[in-house]
């Protein structure tokens, strides 16, 4: 379910650069040339975010899922429906299936999917999402603006973000 809009929240997002080594303040995006981006708890999830998310048909096989989510290096597709975005298939929702002897070419994702789809709004935080995915133990959880999927937040880009926070040991 899509949380409520939240107001605009000011953030202490940061990058170190991979060419030199410099700091830059207030970023909009996640960075894409190698930099590291240091993202507090309050920093939006598109900052975080994997985009575009990846789609997929809630009649595809169990075997079209699983190939579609290693072709795209992905660890869950949201299934569209007529009406949108209807549920999300993971990939321990195919090792479950698989594990019970489903058939992975007439089993279809909408078969062994999620029953209800949880979602992050653009403007919600790294937190909102640690919270959402805690107290109702998920790990994938797309992000929505002005009703269209625009990205998805994993449990790993959240554990990226977090451990952006932490000192860097010394070796």
């Amino acid at each position: 379910m899509p949380l409520a809009a939240r107001s605009e929240r000011a953030h202490s997002c940061y990058m170190i650069t991979a060419q030199d080594g410099t700091r830059q303040e207030d970023l909009d995006s996640r960075p894409a040339d190698g930099s590291r981006h240091h993202c507090g708890l309050d920093c939006p999830v598109t900052h975080v975010m994997s985009a575009p998310p990846v789609f997929g048909d809630p009649e595809m096989s169990l075997r079209s899922v699983a190939e579609t989510m290693s072709a795209d290096g992905v660890g869950a597709l949201v299934l569209l429906s007529p009406d949108g975005p209807s549920s999300i298939v993971t990939e321990r929702d195919v090792v479950n299936a698989l594990a019970l002897e489903a058939n992975a070419d007439t089993v279809w994702a909408a078969d062994v999917s999620s029953d209800e789809l949880y979602s992050l709004d653009a403007g919600d935080t790294v937190a909102d999402a640690i919270r959402i995915m805690a107290g109702d133990r998920v790990r994938h959880l797309p992000v929505c603006q002005a009703g269209e999927v625009i990205g998805m937040v994993s449990a790993r880009d959240v554990l990226a973000a977090v451990a952006s926070l932490l000192p860097v040991p010394a070796r």
